[in-house]
């Protein structure tokens, strides 16, 4: 069977409620945020993630041309009980880690909004939330 086919399916037509408090009014404090776009070339070191533990994202490009790297994995399969190893490190074993899988690329592209148009521009992450921006 193939890992998504077991993920909830949204009824059509139906609107998608969301849990109380999901976005607050404020968001907090614990935000990244940059003022440069985020290349795809360096997409480990500055697309920001986002994701659920098993569904996930790497998020970046500019204003004109978006890109997401969709991701399918659980990453961690051990218990809950682990400890740290006298180094301060957990266990690094293939028994406690499992693989990732890169579901699609997905690239955005709005006209007009060509970075010489662009002034203040900002990318940020709310870690507290998940909540990825762009402005």
């Amino acid at each position: 069977m193939l890992p998504w086919l077991a993920l909830p399916r949204f009824a059509e037509g139906k609107p998608v409620v969301r849990p109380a408090g999901a976005l607050p009014a404020t968001l907090g404090t614990h935000i990244l945020w940059y003022d440069t776009p985020a290349a795809e070339s360096n997409v480990l070191r500055e697309a920001l993630p986002v994701g659920n533990g098993r569904l996930g994202a790497l998020v970046g490009g500019d204003p004109a041309a978006s890109f997401l790297y969709l991701t399918d994995a659980s990453m961690w399969l051990g218990t809950g009980d682990v400890v740290l190893g006298g180094d301060g490190q957990f266990d690094y074993t293939t028994g406690h880690f499992g693989s990732l899988v890169m579901l699609a690329k997905l690239y955005l592209s709005i006209p007009g909004h060509d970075a010489a148009h662009i002034t203040d521009y900002r990318r940020e992450l709310y870690l507290e939330q998940g909540y990825l921006r762009v402005s």
